[in-house]
């Protein structure tokens, strides 16, 4: 079962979360613009809930940086 790391703002993620995993998806969930580092080991793709870009940009930043050299596909819903 593929995983997703889910990014959105609280009130957004349960509901996403939700969807996610009715559709087979195992969801790890992270608040948009908490500064916790993030296991992506077992991540397959990130999404990114993005109703402020600039949030949601930054957020992206974040994760590259703690990523390095290894590549996650991050898929933002604007």
């Amino acid at each position: 079962m593929p995983t997703v790391l889910l990014s959105a703002a609280p009130a957004q993620l349960e509901d996403l979360r939700r969807d996610l995993e009715a559709g087979g998806f195992a969801v790890v969930g992270h608040d948009l613009g908490a500064a916790p580092a993030v296991d992506f080991a077992p991540v397959a793709v990130a999404v990114v809930v993005a109703g402020p870009v600039a949030a949601a940009a930054s957020q992206t930043r974040r994760w590259r940086a703690e990523l390095a050299d290894e590549f996650v596909p991050v898929l933002w819903l604007v």
